[in-house]
C-alpha cells in the first residue's frame, strides 16, 4: 500500500487494485479500482496524477 496525498492505492491480492480516498480517516471510501491479471501485494506509485505509473509487485 502507498499513499499520495489523500489516496490510498491498495494491491489487494486477487481482486487487483484499490484506490481508496482517505482525506477522512473515519470515513475510508473506495474511488477507483483496477482488476489486475494474477496477484497484487504491493503498489508503488512512481510519479504523481495525471502522468502516473503503478508498478505492483506480488
Amino acid at each position: 500500500m502507498q499513499v499520495v496525498g489523500s489516496l490510498a492505492y491498495v494491491g489487494d491480492g486477487s481482486s487487483g487494485l484499490r484506490i481508496i480516498d482517505v482525506s477522512t480517516p473515519a470515513a475510508p471510501a473506495e474511488v477507483g479500482s483496477f482488476d489486475t491479471t494474477g496477484w497484487a501485494a504491493g503498489v508503488q506509485v512512481v510519479a504523481a496524477w495525471p502522468m502516473s505509473r503503478i508498478m505492483m509487485m506480488g
